[in-house]
């Protein structure tokens, strides 16, 4: 059994169950709210507060003013941009389902900081060219989480830690027996680690439909 893959397994499973346990647990505290001609634009993320380096989206929501009623068919007519810092990237909208007029652009975050979000393209055949910037009156900027009693490890750290483990579980795997069976141990603990994150999140479902 190649014991790297096992370890690197462990580690995925444990991030997953984390990222889909806030992505069902969190809500949308904050969102901008802005009349665009006929039409009302309500932006942000789709879990608020938003934490670095865990799955969100971008969230965008249109009605038309006057009635409030829900434009449909906008993920084939508009575009969104995320910006942080110099760096960009263009993601798909794509229509939220049994939310009518309900949008996302899926991403996960990896610095901390200010996020903008233009929104280009047409609106039943209106130009539109908007941007949303995060903030203390918009929606919330992505946030480093608060860890307790410990504090989490930013991306850097875990990123040199995942790759000191790596080379750890290569140097193991070419030892002799004992040394191979606690790298089974430690691939062993990574994979509970991650079924249990998975588990919590089956959990926080239940209790979301219940």
């Amino acid at each position: 059994m190649n014991l790297k893959r096992f370890l690197i397994l462990g580690v995925s499973l444990s991030l997953i169950g984390a990222g889909i346990f806030l992505t069902f647990t969190g809500s949308a505290s904050a969102h901008e709210r802005r009349n665009f001609q006929s039409y009302t634009l309500v932006v942000g993320w789709v879990t608020e507060p938003a934490y670095v380096n865990l799955p969100n989206a971008v969230d965008l929501r249109v009605s038309r003013t006057a009635d409030a009623s829900p434009v449909t068919g906008l993920a084939e007519t508009v575009k969104v941009e995320v910006t942080q810092g110099d760096k960009k990237v263009e993601l798909p909208l794509r229509a939220r389902f049994n939310v009518p007029g309900a949008y996302d652009g899926r991403t996960v975050p990896t610095a901390v900081g200010v996020y903008s979000f233009r929104f280009t393209g047409t609106i039943e055949g209106n130009t539109i060219n908007e941007t949303f910037t995060s903030g203390p009156n918009t929606f919330g900027s992505i946030e480093a989480p608060q860890g307790f009693p410990n504090a989490l490890p930013l991306s850097q750290e875990l990123e040199e830690s995942l790759g000191g483990l790596e080379q750890r579980v290569v140097n193991l795997e070419s030892a002799d027996s004992g040394d191979a069976g606690t790298a089974m141990t430690v691939g062993i603990i990574g994979v509970v680690v991650g079924a249990l994150g998975l588990g919590l999140a089956g959990y926080s479902l239940t209790r979301k439909s219940a």
